[in-house]
């Protein structure tokens, strides 16, 4: 009995520690599952905005563009600031024609990110998966370019 005991035990013990050593994985607008801390190769952007911000609707052309040209090494995520029902997400997308994939839920918390105090702010993870940078404000094709592209980044 005492040899059961043990090795439920060790198996719940097991258990709990895969759980707590799981990355933050997240669903995107689209349906798909997003691996935050596990993006080998490629850069990772967190772009957080709102349909009210008018400087978060000035940049989504370029963000649209930039997007397209550098999907292979470059993964965007938009995330609604106040978090609306996913219905009106994809709506709300629609209308403003965002082309970039959008999660569904806020995962700042996940990735102790530091309080949004302004719109629009976008995160910038390294392929490694380290935050590097962190941009305020509107951004263009060539801001977002120079983000990526520069190789004085040292982790946050």
């Amino acid at each position: 009995m005492r040899t059961i005991v043990t090795l439920l035990m060790l198996m719940l013990s097991l258990c709990l520690t895969a759980c707590h050593n799981r990355d933050p994985v997240m669903i995107d607008s689209t349906g798909q599952t997003v691996n935050l801390k596990h993006h080998p190769g490629q850069w990772l952007i967190l772009n957080y905005w709102a349909p009210w911000c008018s400087h978060c609707r000035d940049e989504i052309a370029e963000w649209n563009v930039f997007y397209q040209t550098h999907r292979s090494k470059v993964l965007i995520y938009g995330i609604d600031y106040d978090a609306i029902p996913l219905d009106k997400l994809k709506r709300e997308a629609k209308r403003l024609g965002i082309v970039y994939p959008l999660l569904t839920t806020d995962p700042a918390k996940l990735l102790s990110l530091a309080p949004i105090e302004s719109l629009p702010v976008s995160f910038i993870y390294n392929p490694q998966g380290q935050l590097v940078q962190t941009l305020h404000g509107p951004q263009t094709q060539a801001s977002l370019d120079l983000a990526i592209n520069t190789d004085e980044h040292e982790p946050f």
